[in-house]
C-alpha cells in the first residue's frame, strides 16, 4: 500500500512538504495512528492528523524522507493517507493548490463547493484573509435541498478570483 506523510500549512491552504512510503503490513501502521479504528485497517476512509510525536515515529519507523527543519514557526498540521491516484499524474495537480496558485497569479479562478451545513469549507479562513486584504475576490452561492439529505439542507459554492494581472 502506498502512503503520503504531508505537512499542512494552514496560511497557504495546501501540502508543503510530503513523503511517500509504502507498507506491506498495513497493521503495523494502523497501530501507530491513535484515531484510527479496526473497520479502516487499510485506511481508505480518509486522511489521519498526526501530533508530533506520531509522525515522527512513522517517519522513524518507516525511514521517510521528511525533513521539517525548514518549518519552524509556520501554523502545520501532519497528515497521513493513501497515496490518491491525482497523486500519481506527472504534472501538479491544482486540487490542494488554490489557494497558493491565485496569490501568485497562475490561477484566475478557484470554486470550492460542498454540502452544508457546516457553511465552511476546510482552510476557508485562509482564503477569507486574503479577501480583507483586498487580494483575492470571492463570490459565494447557497442552493437549498427541496427535502434536507440526511445531515445536509443544501449546497454551498464559493468562487474566488485573484486581482493579480488585471
Amino acid at each position: 500500500m502506498e502512503l503520503i506523510i504531508s505537512a499542512e500549512d494552514h496560511n497557504l491552504a495546501c501540502s508543503v512538504l510530503q513523503g511517500r512510503f509504502f507498507v506491506s503490513d498495513p497493521q503495523r501502521l494502523v497501530a501507530m495512528i491513535p484515531d484510527a479504528d479496526e473497520e479502516d485497517s487499510l485506511l481508505w476512509s480518509r486522511y489521519y492528523e498526526l501530533d508530533d510525536a506520531n509522525w515522527r515515529m512513522i517517519v522513524d519507523s518507516f525511514t521517510i524522507s521528511f525533513d521539517t527543519a525548514g518549518l519552524e514557526g509556520r501554523d502545520i498540521t501532519v497528515t497521513l493517507s493513501r497515496l490518491h491516484s491525482l497523486s500519481k499524474a506527472p504534472y501538479l495537480i491544482h486540487s490542494g493548490y488554490e489557494l497558493l496558485l491565485l496569490l501568485n497569479g497562475q490561477k484566475k479562478l478557484a470554486r470550492m463547493s460542498d454540502a452544508y451545513p457546516p457553511m465552511k469549507f476546510l482552510y476557508e479562513d485562509a482564503f477569507e484573509r486574503h479577501v480583507a486584504s483586498g487580494a483575492l475576490h470571492r463570490e459565494e452561492v447557497i442552493e437549498p435541498f427541496d427535502k434536507p439529505a440526511r445531515q445536509w439542507l443544501g449546497h454551498r459554492t464559493v468562487y474566488y478570483t485573484s486581482h493579480r494581472g488585471h
